[in-house]
């Protein structure tokens, strides 16, 4: 099986031969390269057990709240402070690049890696 996104490529299959003979004929014709096992593909821990597999988004999620500033946030169990009061806008800019940003990225989350 052959998992392809944009530019990301998982290569996966019960016969290395086959794997590997696929990737060869994969990469006669596309410029690529062999990173190995996989161990994070799309923002996505890839962890190997005895069982099977267990994949996990925590690091993408790390990512995306240090890249916004709230890594060090509390936890809570509502996604909403119900005790924040919501009152008009006084006027401070909002930037809709970084909101579209981090709009764009828990939507990821939720509808790409939450499967």
């Amino acid at each position: 099986m052959v998992c392809l996104y944009v530019d990301d490529m998982l290569t996966i299959g019960t016969n290395k031969d086959i794997i590997n003979s696929t990737k060869k004929i994969l990469n006669s014709s596309f410029d690529m390269k062999d990173l190995g096992l996989a161990d994070v593909i799309l923002g996505i821990i890839v962890k190997r057990n005895s069982v099977g597999y267990i994949l996990t988004q925590s690091h993408y999620v790390e990512i995306i709240l240090r890249k916004f500033g709230h890594f060090g946030s509390n936890h809570v169990v509502t996604p909403f402070d119900t005790s924040c009061k919501l009152k008009k806008n006084d006027g401070e800019v909002v930037s809709q690049k970084k909101y579209s940003q981090i709009n764009g990225s828990l939507m990821y989350i939720m509808n790409c890696t939450n499967h």
